[in-house]
């Protein structure tokens, strides 16, 4: 999930940064976000990328989270916006710009998370996700969380955009006909399975991820696992 937090007060922004963190590390979810003083900096970074929720004060000088969200829907109707405010007097205006909720300061975890909640939910409700048994215990990862596979000495590392690593005993190929049915994802060696959605770059030395790491590509690989990259890049808004 891709946040945009504008608010003109350090204290709250930073308040609010430290809850969007916590909530990351807590409940172990893609989450990244992007801060704004004020809206005219916010609309100006909307025409070079895209956020899933927009968390908008109201209050701010020079131009009201009121008017720059008329402005957003004017380019975008699907982005999730959230008002934050110390009054409950813009409920009506908030409700005509279709805001997803208006949320009166200050903003406390018992607040924001139940939001977050629902949002990360719908959000990610038809993403496919791999079931995994490990010592007598289940859990699932989707797919958009897996940055790629490595298999060492029969036990297979999970490397996620969390930053953790679950590892389990196994092999890679109990895993290669589930996930190679998905066009995001390529074996690029015969101990390595890579996620193209965190891929930035394949080249002759290897695969670059989003995180910074070479993940090797076989000879014998190299040139299906370009052709495979194309289509995916292809067909990316049809992933996930």
């Amino acid at each position: 999930m891709r946040i945009a937090i504008c608010e003109d007060n350090e204290k709250e922004l930073a308040q609010i940064e430290a809850l969007l963190t916590r909530y990351k590390n807590e409940f172990k979810v893609s989450l990244t976000y992007t801060t704004f003083h004020n809206g005219i900096s916010l609309l100006d970074s909307l025409s070079k990328q895209t956020f899933d929720l927009l968390l908008l004060d109201i209050v701010m000088p020079g131009i009201s989270g009121i008017t720059v969200a008329k402005e957003i829907r004017t380019r975008d109707q699907n982005v999730k916006i959230i008002f934050l405010t110390s009054s409950s007097e813009f409920a009506v205006e908030s409700y005509r710009v279709h805001a997803t909720d208006y949320l009166l300061k200050p903003i406390t975890s018992d607040i924001l998370f139940p939001v977050l909640d629902d949002l990360y939910l719908n959000q990610n409700e038809n993403e496919p996700v791999l079931t995994i048994k490990s010592d007598g215990s289940l859990f699932i990862l989707p797919y958009s969380q897996i940055i790629y596979l490595e298999v060492m000495n029969r036990r297979v590392r999970f490397y996620l955009t969390n930053g953790t690593i679950r590892e389990i005993f196994g092999y890679l190929s109990d895993f290669e006909e589930e996930l190679l049915s998905c066009i995001s994802f390529v074996k690029t060696h015969r101990s390595f399975i890579v996620n193209f959605k965190h891929v930035r770059e394949i080249s002759s030395d290897g695969i670059k991820t989003d995180t910074g790491k070479i993940i090797p590509v076989s000879r014998n690989a190299y040139a299906q696992t370009k052709i495979a990259f194309a289509k995916y890049l292809f067909n990316e808004k049809e992933v996930f």
